[in-house]
């Protein structure tokens, strides 16, 4: 572990630990517990509303407050094509106040986006590999306490519609499904850097397994079908691309057999994925959503309804005594939100984040923490909205790490001798000299 002010070698800087300061650490601990915050169940108020938006838009202000010449320093990073293409997604999100059918509503959600968005590039000059620990970590916690709520209180901790299905702590299954999914990605990644990125118990092999099967287990049963899928693709792809090449012919086959056996008895496929109420042409509804929402998109296909409408009267006729939070489909949510030219701007984004991971992988021969996770909630986005609506756990999660992981020009910021640093009260040691050779100022 290295100190600040200690001389060390070039070749011992890669294989040292990231030191922050206690208060910089509890800045950026608040941070990622603030997206989590997102979309876990809090207590109702007087007039019906949760406190999430208001605790998270307060958190991420004092973040933005106390770190705001990081986050000027950071601003370099809207250079990188995939960030432009998403900075100018949020303003297009602020525009579309303008001519939104629920003005106010656009604004809080887009100017939750925005300060959301602000709060990541405050910490963009971080390791990724430092996010990975604390979304397993924090994801851990969510897991045991969503449990623990399970006993306390079955009827929250659980949907029980038409079939059982694990919420815990957050306010929905899809939810959890996917900040686990994450949280197993990240595991995996781990493990195929040989747990050089691993702190504490997860460095042994014992506690690995142990929580990857707790979380396996827990993903298991929110019984959320594409998501499920995509993540368990995803840690194959993982070990796919990190295997030799004896392994990739061994994964091949195996991959090929299963298709083979999927393709010539499909009752397979319909027995795990088969649920009492989607077992129509409907896919739970998805079909009608789609058909009546691009019904809408048509008679405003250019801008769209305004950001954050979905879920309003707009759509309540599509359903009898129901009105879907969003259209389940990442792309069409958008078109109807936000219309075509804030759909290209978000597609456009999601495609050079890929493109970008991908050469970094071509470049450094591994796997990036962010690439199977924006990969996941890419293709989620067909089935389901992550990118496309508001601001949610998973697409913070994501937009931090890729801010991290783009971010390959950062430099570690270097006060003058002596001065403190006013970043949640972190503060240098008088020994501390800016811009020492072989030393690594944080």
């Amino acid at each position: 572990m290295v100190r600040l002010g200690q001389k060390i070698s070039k070749s011992e800087v890669a294989a040292t630990d990231f030191v922050l300061s206690k208060w910089r650490e509890f800045g950026f601990s608040l941070l990622v517990f603030s997206f989590v915050l997102l979309e876990i169940i809090l207590p109702r108020l007087d007039g019906g509303q949760r406190p999430n938006l208001p605790l998270f838009a307060c958190f991420a202000l004092l973040i933005i407050l106390f770190n705001f010449r990081y986050l000027r320093r950071n601003l370099s990073l809207l250079k990188k094509p995939p960030f432009f293409l998403f900075f100018l997604y949020i303003m297009w999100l602020f525009a579309s106040t303008s001519w939104s059918y629920l003005p106010s509503e656009s604004m809080l959600q887009a100017g939750i986006f925005g300060i959301g968005f602000m709060s990541v590039l405050c910490f963009s000059d971080l390791p990724a590999y430092i996010t990975a620990r604390k979304v397993i970590s924090l994801t851990l916690w969510v897991c045991v306490a969503g449990w623990i709520f399970l006993l306390i209180n079955p009827q929250v901790a659980a949907s029980s519609h038409v079939m059982w299905r694990l919420n815990g702590i957050m306010n929905h299954c899809q939810h959890l499904c996917l900040l686990v999914v994450l949280a197993l990605v990240f595991l995996t990644v781990q493990r195929t850097r040989k747990n050089q990125d691993s702190k504490g118990l997860l460095k042994y092999a014992p506690f690995f397994y142990t929580a990857f099967i707790f979380l396996l287990v827990t993903l298991l049963f929110t019984k959320t079908r594409a998501f499920t899928t995509f993540g368990l693709l995803s840690i194959g792809g993982i070990y796919y691309l990190n295997a030799k090449k004896v392994k990739k012919i061994i994964i091949i086959g195996l991959v090929l057999m299963a298709g083979l056996t999927f393709f010539f008895d499909k009752d397979i496929i319909r027995d795990v994925y088969a649920r009492q109420e989607s077992n129509d042409e409907t896919l739970t509804g998805r079909v009608t959503i789609w058909q009546k929402s691009l019904d809408m998109v048509a008679i405003k296909p250019l801008r769209g309804y305004g950001f954050s409408t979905f879920n309003s009267d707009l759509t309540s006729s599509f359903f009898t005594g129901y009105t879907a939070a969003h259209a389940h489909n990442a792309w069409i949510n958008a078109a109807f939100e936000i219309g075509i030219i804030g759909t290209t701007l978000l597609t456009l984004f999601l495609l050079t984040g890929l493109a970008t991971y991908w050469r970094l992988f071509k470049k450094t021969g591994k796997v990036s923490y962010g690439f199977f996770a924006l990969l996941i909630t890419f293709f989620a986005g067909f089935m389901g909205v992550i990118f496309g609506g508001k601001l949610g756990t998973s697409v913070a999660i994501v937009l931090l790490l890729m801010s991290q992981e783009f971010n390959v020009d950062k430099k570690p910021h270097s006060p003058r001798r002596g001065l403190q640093d006013r970043s949640m009260g972190m503060r240098k040691p008088a020994q501390y000299q800016s811009g020492r050779r072989g030393s690594i100022p944080l």
